[in-house]
């Protein structure tokens, strides 16, 4: 009987045991991405090179096509999502069939999850920043991302503490590109007018 006792005793420490240490991993696997302030990987993602981080920000939505450099630097449209979260200047990178999302404590596939994601939304990502491997083409290397998330981890959440100044800081964002574009248009409109203008002397 004693020797009964002792086994159950026994078992019933042991379960104890790997139930404390799996807490204890989960612990850890969530401080291995320490929470940074959006607007700071807008302004120098560069210095998060290589970094285990977590932001939560607005969800735009992603994008269907890849501009060259994307494609060469080795992801693939019908692979990975290129996804749109603010600052949208710094892309989300992650493999359609892997299951990076976690809903209710329960893994999806990131297939299944991003459609369901309205823009506006707020999501957690949790992941590595890195550089693309190519280089962009020289007339769009200062318009285009050179940085990006690695996804590890990405779940809805509620809006972060300091969500009014991203917003602010987005929009003031937005003018600044939409300027850029508009002047970018013009530079084009111009040398075309140029190109096609004929003096009036060479006209017969």
């Amino acid at each position: 009987m004693k020797k009964h006792l002792y086994f159950l005793f026994f078992i019933a420490i042991c379960f104890a045991s790997f139930f404390l240490c799996a807490q204890k991993g989960l612990s850890a696997e969530d401080n291995s991405y320490p929470e940074v302030e959006s607007v700071k990987l807008r302004a120098a993602p560069e210095q998060y090179m290589n970094k285990r981080i977590s932001y939560i920000s607005r969800y735009k939505g992603f994008e269907t096509t890849f501009r060259d450099y994307v494609e060469r630097s080795g992801f693939k449209p019908g692979r990975h999502y290129l996804i749109l979260i603010v600052p949208i200047s710094l892309p989300v990178m992650g493999e359609k069939k892997r299951e990076l999302a976690f809903v209710d404590g329960k893994k999806q596939e990131l297939n299944d999850f991003i459609p369901t994601l309205k823009p506006g939304s707020y999501v957690k990502v949790s992941g590595r920043i890195k550089r693309y491997n190519a280089e962009p083409l020289p007339r769009e290397a200062n318009r285009v991302p050179r940085y990006y998330l690695d996804l590890d981890k990405i779940e809805p959440s509620e809006p972060p503490a300091d969500a009014k100044d991203a917003d602010a800081e987005e929009e003031k964002e937005d003018k600044t590109k939409d300027n850029k574009q508009q002047k970018q248009q013009r530079k084009e409109d111009v040398r075309k007018q140029l190109d096609n203008f004929t003096p009036p002397w060479d006209k017969k």
